[in-house]
């Protein structure tokens, strides 16, 4: 665990690239549906993301006639996010680097379980993979002490700042 532990850390220094960036902040509840041995358990939770992009998209904006404000989703998008999911007397705690290029975004990152009994807390990976065409579903995996889940889940993130 270590070394994946490593590699997240190796993804950082990607916020120091020399380039003219658009940062977003966003915010917002998620679902997920953590499956393991075929048990079903529903989790919610919250997170908060912050995003780096290289450039701006070149088109009209949404909500705004600046369209330099809006990502060029065909550059590479660096962030960090925090969160936290809760799921039927398990807490968890994570922070993830996460990128974006094109179709996908993806991360990976530490997660810290409080559970009840005796076996709290415990430590763990956690990853995600989502795509970018559709950005209210996610692909959740997770190892916590040997336990691995499958996650899919529903997310709904707004942002809640925007800098440039």
């Amino acid at each position: 665990m270590r070394k994946l532990f490593g590699c997240c850390l190796l993804l950082l220094p990607a916020f120091a690239y020399p380039v003219p960036r658009i940062t977003y902040i966003t915010a917002g509840p998620m679902l997920h549906f953590n499956s393991r041995n075929s048990e079903i358990h529903v989790s919610w939770g919250f997170e908060v993301s912050a995003w780096s992009y290289q450039g701006a998209y070149g088109g009209v904006g949404l909500f705004s006639q600046d369209s330099s404000l809006y990502p060029d989703i065909k550059k590479r998008g660096y962030g960090l996010d925090v969160g936290f999911d809760y799921e039927n007397g398990k807490f968890r705690l994570y922070c993830e680097p996460q990128i974006s290029w094109y179709m996908v975004g993806l991360s990976l990152g530490p997660v810290y379980e409080i559970r009840k009994g005796p076996e709290s807390p415990r430590f763990g990976l956690q990853g995600s993979v989502w795509p970018l065409w559709l950005p209210v579903v996610d692909y959740r995996f997770r190892e916590v002490s040997d336990e691995f889940y499958v996650s899919p889940g529903l997310y709904l993130k707004l942002p809640v700042f925007i800098a440039k």
